[in-house]
């Protein structure tokens, strides 16, 4: 199973906004979509995560955040629950 959601889909738009990338969580790791442009950030690429009230933050090797899912983005709390499984299975929590 995997959880996917268009980032900032809640946050009301501008006319001249440009739409936020659709992020997809899976067993491969994170999939961007961005422009039609497809981009795998497999999960060796992240050392560890960290859950906050709002967000999950996925981190880089120097403990730089990589990656932001703000929790709002996602449809329902069962999705929510997905991403924090899927992130526990394959990330270190920091």
């Amino acid at each position: 199973m995997s959880c996917s959601l268009p980032l900032g889909s809640c946050r009301p738009l501008r006319v001249d906004a440009r739409p936020e990338p659709e992020v997809t969580v899976d067993h491969d790791g994170v999939v961007l979509v961005d422009d039609g442009r497809c981009h795998l950030e497999p999960w060796d690429t992240f050392t560890g995560h960290i859950e906050t009230e709002r967000q999950f933050i996925l981190l880089r090797a120097s403990g730089e955040p990589a990656v932001t899912l703000p929790k709002r983005t996602f449809p329902d709390a069962a999705l929510v629950a997905e991403c924090r499984r899927l992130l526990a299975e394959w990330l270190p929590v920091r």
